[in-house]
């Protein structure tokens, strides 16, 4: 997960956070967004999270801007004939501020 601000200096710094959705499961780091595994977990075929995220600007409290998504993760079994590829390694997004709630950013398949 990426996100950025166009403030100079710390104040353009980003801070990610999961609040909810992941019960333990997810771990993300607080200064790149990259969402991982916990240790020891081990996930269940089927399953599906909805991960709330949030990434916030390092601007002081009272001046600090922050944006909410929510990442779907479905566990799906294993495929051995092949490891999935994708056309791109890294994908970017730029996303409007007036962006309406549950509008797709990226769909991926």
């Amino acid at each position: 997960m990426t996100a950025q601000d166009a403030d100079a200096g710390l104040n353009g710094l980003i801070t990610y956070a999961i609040l909810a959705g992941d019960q333990g499961d997810f771990v993300i780091n607080n200064r790149t967004g990259r969402i991982t595994l916990a240790l020891g977990v081990t996930l269940t075929v089927g399953r599906s999270y909805a991960l709330t995220v949030r990434a916030s600007d390092n601007a002081p409290d009272t001046e600090r801007r922050s944006s909410i998504t929510t990442v779907y993760i479905e566990v799906l079994p294993p495929n051995n004939q092949s490891p999935p590829r994708f056309p791109l390694q890294t994908y970017n997004l730029e996303i409007s501020e007036a962006m309406r709630i549950g509008a797709i950013l990226l769909n991926l398949q």
